[in-house]
């Protein structure tokens, strides 16, 4: 996106995204419905609309932030360096540690099996 976020809508993003990955702790994708995710995240369903199309765009979402983050968090070691490749695997593990939650939802039963599919690559 070439503009530049505003607060509000970097807000109402964080609790929408916030709001889906609670209610995949305890249901699949396929049974959550928009009326759900607005209801936790208290915004109306015209301001999800006009966010995302549907709660698959708004996991994809999720997905994308967690793979920027962890891209950036690894691409600053050199894979051919013997050293960085064990630095690189603590980050790794760092980054898994403090992002936990985000990895037990977005790699579990509930969630996307592409995305999945996709990690484990």
């Amino acid at each position: 996106m070439s503009e530049k976020m505003d607060r509000r809508k970097q807000y109402t993003r964080m609790v929408l995204k916030d709001s889906l990955m609670k209610l995949l702790q305890t249901k699949t994708l396929a049974s959550i419905t928009i009326k759900e995710i607005c209801e936790l995240a208290d915004i109306n369903r015209s301001t999800f609309y006009a966010h995302y199309a549907n709660q698959y765009e708004l996991l994809t979402s999720i997905e994308e932030d967690f793979t920027v983050d962890l891209i950036q968090t690894l691409s600053q070691y050199n894979f051919a360096k013997e050293h960085e490749a064990l630095q690189l695997t603590e980050k790794l593990f760092e980054f898994i540690s403090a992002n936990s939650g985000t990895c037990q939802i977005l790699l579990g039963e509930n969630s996307d099996i592409h995305f999945q599919k996709k990690v484990w690559k």
